[in-house]
């Protein structure tokens, strides 16, 4: 769970960073952030490795390239840390958008196939993919706001498009996610089931907080400590995301 957390983390500094750029009219985040959250993915992704291969008692330096190589998940860390090596690259040199894209593509592509998405078909290993995306955007944004207050309320105003976008795709990916995973609606009746209602419950607060500061930043009032309050519930859901990764799912075992 601590290395998929890791990864998510990672994610959302350095895709949610890149994308930040785009609207913050500060330019910020700096390469320094991005750097973290490659660093963050690295470490992650190396510990998910070593930690899958000594759970299935290979523990010889062979077994790494092997599983790497042969394996979904395996060959999923390496596109994860291509797409991470890429979109440090394009931050940090300022590439084309286009070829931003590209590399958080590959990124995200990487990220889709760890967890669930490596035991099922493209199809949804693309709905964790776009998942993955829109909340790394989503928590890497309200980073930023938190982090680098300076032009904050027209950073947010430039900020609420993209959050709802991302909340539409969350909304739209989670539902037909869960579905497959659960066999149906979510019931409390599996460990999966419990975790999957927890996040939701945590998502529902969210929404709600955003609400609130959409509404205070209508009326020019402070914003400082929604923002934080949503932080603070964006990494609960992160953490518990990361638990439900690594649960059996009642429909596939």
């Amino acid at each position: 769970m601590l290395a998929k957390y890791l990864i998510y983390l990672g994610s959302a500094l350095l895709l949610g960073g890149a994308a930040a750029r785009a609207w913050r009219p500060d330019g910020q985040p700096g390469a320094r952030w991005l750097g973290l959250g490659a660093a963050l993915i690295l470490v992650g992704g190396s510990a998910q490795v070593a930690l899958t291969l000594a759970a299935l008692g290979y523990l010889t330096p062979a077994d790494v390239p092997a599983y790497l190589q042969q394996t979904v998940p395996g060959r999923a860390v390496l596109t994860l840390l291509l797409g991470t090596a890429l979109l440090l690259a394009a931050g940090v040199a300022r590439w084309p958008a286009w070829l931003s894209m590209a590399a958080a593509g590959t990124l995200l592509w990487g990220l889709g196939g760890l967890g669930h998405g490596a035991t099922h078909g493209p199809s949804v290993r693309l709905l964790h993919t776009a998942h993955a995306g829109a909340m790394a955007v989503w928590l890497g944004g309200v980073l930023t706001l938190v982090s680098w207050p300076e032009q904050r309320l027209a950073a947010l105003a430039r900020f609420g498009p993209v959050a709802t976008v991302c909340v539409l795709v969350l909304g739209v990916t989670g539902v037909v996610a869960s579905w497959e995973h659960a066999g149906g609606m979510p019931t409390p009746d599996s460990r999966y089931g419990r975790v999957l209602l927890l996040k939701l419950a945590f998502v529902g607060a969210v929404l709600g907080v955003a609400g609130l500061l959409r509404r205070s930043l209508a009326r020019q009032g402070r914003v400082d400590a929604l923002l934080s309050l949503e932080l603070a519930l964006l990494g609960l859901i992160l953490a518990v995301t990361a638990s439900l990764s690594v649960t059996p799912t009642p429909a596939h075992g």
